[in-house]
């Protein structure tokens, strides 16, 4: 059961920095960048994936020995992770704090001021709201993309490979 403990610390550990941002921001510089992690959605990247992080390791948890685990240990498991899930939920709004500062180091305060400008116009809440399925669009064009192209491009690679070794 450790075991199973270890892995949800490190899940965890692995979702959210380990250590809060400590470079002094600029007051101007975090107010727009927590307003930009708020219209682009950034920080919910993480929120997002946690319960699907969480429900992959209970598959993984119970199939470990299922013949093995008794009901009180499954109920355990099933309990641990949807507390730990709103755990995480409450700490959640520091994460996004934590993101704010990120883009306030990264970015400038103009640059912070287009990226709202562009995200709040018209085509930016159009491109926002369709990213998602578009980026699943591109990723099932790239898969059959190489799928396509990928056997011919290793045929070349290797006929290449063939003719320099025998030179």
């Amino acid at each position: 059961m450790n075991r199973i403990y270890i892995s949800l610390l490190l899940l965890v550990i692995s979702t959210f920095p380990l250590f809060p941002q400590t470079a002094e921001v600029d007051e101007k510089a975090l107010t727009l960048a927590e307003e930009v992690v708020e219209v682009t959605n950034a920080g919910d990247v993480v929120r997002r994936i946690i319960p699907i992080m969480l429900e992959q390791q209970k598959r993984v948890f119970l199939s470990k020995g299922s013949a093995d685990i008794t009901d009180e240990k499954r109920n355990e498991i099933n309990l641990t992770l949807k507390y730990l899930n709103e755990e995480l939920e409450s700490i959640y709004p520091a994460f996004k704090v934590e993101v704010a500062k990120l883009y306030a180091n990264k970015f400038s305060v103009t640059d912070l001021q287009a990226i709202l400008d562009f995200y709040t116009s018209d085509v930016g809440q159009r491109y926002s709201s369709g990213s998602i399925e578009l980026s699943q669009e591109i990723g099932a064009l790239g898969q059959k993309w190489m799928a396509k192209e990928a056997l011919d491009a290793a045929k070349r690679a290797r006929a290449r490979a063939v003719e320099d070794i025998s030179e």
